[in-house]
């Protein structure tokens, strides 16, 4: 009987130890800047977790409000269904890849918090990420508030360019500007 109790006790502290754990509600709940800021370094603390995948999507699900949520798993059952028309993964690139949150293919190593612009229960906030010496162009990440917390709803790239238009084109390859 000692030894189940034990077992059982050894399984649940692996449990609680290596489980995923959701974005704290007090980290989204701060101002837009430090929102970004603490979603940033959660984002960047698993690398292989910052491109587009399902794992990364679920990780972070609780900073995205259920719009950016949806388009994202849309997106990659989009992928699915065209990879699976043209041979299979292995063999099909997929349109959206990379880092969605950078706007670039490989992982930024740190980011800086810049301007926010706030109005309305709507924020926009600027973010530089670092990929080696010299930091790339900014992005804008656009926040909503949803009660107490500031949630993730879009990415501004460019003065045309969104994250949500990306998601939402009407073609699964092609992306017009």
């Amino acid at each position: 009987m000692r030894d189940l109790v034990r077992r059982a006790s050894v399984a649940l502290l692996l449990t609680c130890l290596f489980a995923p754990a959701p974005a704290p509600a007090r980290q989204r709940a701060g101002s837009p800047a430090a929102v970004v800021s603490a979603y940033a370094r959660f984002h960047l603390q698993r690398k292989d977790l910052a491109y587009m995948c399902r794992e990364c999507v679920e990780r972070e699900k609780a900073w995205f409000t259920p719009e950016l949520y949806r388009l994202l798993v849309a997106e990659m059952d989009r992928y699915d269904k065209a990879a699976a028309e043209n041979g299979g993964p292995d063999n099909y690139k997929p349109f959206v890849a990379g880092d969605v949150f950078s706007g670039r293919e490989d992982t930024a190593r740190s980011f800086r918090v810049g301007r926010v612009k706030q109005a309305a229960g709507r924020a926009t906030v600027q973010v530089t990420w670092f990929f080696g010496e010299e930091p790339k162009n900014p992005v804008w990440i656009v926040l909503v508030r949803r009660g107490r917390e500031w949630l993730i709803d879009d990415v501004i790239y460019s003065a045309r360019d969104t994250l949500a238009d990306l998601l939402k084109r009407p073609d699964y390859d092609f992306y017009g500007t």
